[in-house]
């Protein structure tokens, strides 16, 4: 009787491991195929005191960005120990300006002018 009752638990732990197992290769074949897709959607930043800005071109610490037609511009101010943000114009941007630049293609489609 315990024999047959340990042939049935090897064989249910048999079963369990499979379906793990299985479990394991979807979720493994996912995170394969996430990576892919955030990547071909995904924009990068980059941070720096701005050089010179043109209505095509921005350059910030050394590097020259192109920008999109019209970025989109904010300002990151301090109020009360509180990070605010406010939409911005693109003239607010100068040179010495501490920016964050939000980078999707090859080109600035976000401009975060950081004043705090």
């Amino acid at each position: 009787m315990f024999a047959q009752n340990r042939c049935k638990l090897l064989t249910d732990a048999r079963i369990i491991k499979i379906i793990f197992s299985i479990i394991i290769l979807q979720v493994s074949a996912l995170s394969f195929a996430v990576p892919t897709y955030s990547y071909s959607r995904g924009h990068t930043f980059y941070s720096g005191i701005v050089d010179s800005i043109t209505q095509n071109f921005i350059s910030a610490s050394g590097k020259t960005f192109k920008l999109q037609k019209k970025p989109k511009v904010y300002v990151h101010f301090k109020k009360n120990n509180t990070i605010m943000i406010k939409p911005a114009q693109l003239s607010e941007v100068s040179k010495g300006s501490k920016v964050t630049l939000k980078i999707f293609s090859g080109k600035v489609i976000e401009i975060f002018i950081e004043r705090y």
